[in-house]
């Protein structure tokens, strides 16, 4: 059984298989049912190239087969880690809005992989406010009170965190009306 060098999810990832005897030319194939992992290919060279999408310990099958169609099996021990910070929401509270006024702030997410999808997973937002894939609050908030849900964000190969939040919707103020003149006209009295 022999081995391949490591690699780590995203990272590039080259490596050479070797033969040796026979009469070159040499033919690379996976035997079995053995796949690589995804995102790495191996050409009919024996080399192994790519970007490996996903973590995985195992044990590969490959023929080699020679100019003079002589071929021969061997197991292959290959282990992709996955050294990624998982993917973490970092917004943990969220600004007051008001009633009947324009309300924006952003969810923001670190780790993981590529860009990041937010989306809604239970709850539910003030009317009139809605969330955007890229993980913007915006609209304008038409009742007040607390609004509690909970949302969730994906990196590019499906990792996730989610987290709960609120937003307390203040209600509109509304200025007293002026007070009311009344002429004097009126409240003369004649003696």
């Amino acid at each position: 059984n022999s081995y391949l060098p490591s690699g780590r999810v995203n990272d590039s990832y080259r490596a050479q298989l070797a033969a040796y005897g026979g009469v070159p030319p040499y033919q690379w194939a996976l035997t079995g049912y053995t796949a690589l992992p995804a995102g790495l290919t191996l050409y009919a060279s024996g080399e192994i190239v790519g970007y490996p999408r996903t973590t995985f310990s195992g044990t590969l099958e490959f023929t080699v087969t020679d100019s003079q169609y002589a071929s021969v099996r061997d197991a292959v021990s290959l282990s992709i880690v996955d050294n990624t910070p998982p993917v973490q929401i970092g917004s943990y509270s969220l600004p007051n809005a008001r009633e009947d006024s324009y309300y924006r702030t952003s969810l923001y997410a670190s780790g993981g992989n590529g860009s990041y999808s937010w989306i809604l997973v239970s709850g539910g937002l003030p009317w009139g406010l809605s969330l955007s894939g890229s993980g913007e609050i915006y609209g304008s908030a038409r009742s007040s009170g607390s609004y509690s849900f909970t949302v969730q964000v994906r990196d590019s190969y499906g990792k996730y965190d989610s987290r709960n939040f609120s937003i307390y919707v203040e209600r509109r103020y509304y200025p007293p009306p002026p007070p009311r003149l009344v002429p004097l006209a009126t409240m003369f009295v004649p003696l």
